[in-house]
C-alpha cells in the first residue's frame, strides 16, 4: 500500500512539474512596456502577393504565418498553405510575449478579406517595420515594411473621444 501511494505521489509531482514548465504566451497588447496597443486595430493593404504558411515552433505547436515573399519555397518546419494575393486587407490584432525558452514576440492580424477571410495569423518579422527597443527593453515605435503593406484603413478617433 505505501509503495502504490509513493508512485502516487511521484506521478502527481511529475505531472506538476511538467505542466509547470511549458512555455506560455502571455498578451502583452495593453503593456505600456511595448506601447502597442495604439498599433492594434490598424487596418493594412497587401501591395504584393504574400505566402501562408503553417510555422512549428521550437514547442512543436504549428501556427499560420503570413510570410514575405522571399520565403515562398518553405523551409523546414514551415508548410505553405497557399498565398495571400494583393490587396487583401490586414487587421493588426495583438502582441504576445513568449514567457518560455523562446522569449519571443509574436504579432498576431486577420485577414479581412480574400481567400482566408477571418482567418487570425501570425506575421513574420519582415513584413514590420524595424521596431525600436531601448535598453530597458521597452520599445517606442510599432510599423509595417511598405515594401508589402500599405495603410488601408482612415485615421483612427482617439479613445474616449466624440460618437
Amino acid at each position: 500500500m505505501k509503495i502504490a501511494f509513493a508512485w502516487i505521489r511521484v506521478l502527481v509531482f511529475s505531472a506538476l512539474f511538467l505542466g509547470g514548465c511549458r512555455p506560455q504566451e502571455t498578451d502583452v497588447t495593453r503593456s505600456h512596456r511595448y506601447h502597442f496597443s495604439s498599433f492594434t486595430g490598424t487596418i493594412w493593404r497587401t501591395k504584393v502577393k504574400l505566402p501562408l504558411g503553417d510555422v512549428k515552433e521550437y514547442t512543436g505547436v504549428w501556427h499560420p504565418y503570413l510570410l514575405t515573399p522571399g520565403q515562398l519555397h518553405p523551409v523546414p518546419g514551415c508548410r505553405l498553405v497557399g498565398t495571400v494575393p494583393a490587396g487583401t486587407r490586414i487587421r493588426i490584432g495583438r502582441l504576445t510575449f513568449d514567457t518560455g525558452e523562446g522569449s519571443l514576440l509574436w504579432v498576431t492580424a486577420s485577414l479581412d478579406n480574400g481567400r482566408y477571410p477571418k482567418r487570425v495569423v501570425y506575421l513574420d518579422e519582415g513584413l514590420l517595420a524595424r521596431n525600436i527597443f531601448l535598453s530597458d527593453g521597452t520599445s517606442r515605435i510599432w510599423g509595417v515594411n511598405p515594401k508589402y503593406l500599405e495603410s488601408d484603413g482612415p485615421p483612427r478617433k482617439a479613445k474616449g473621444g466624440e460618437k
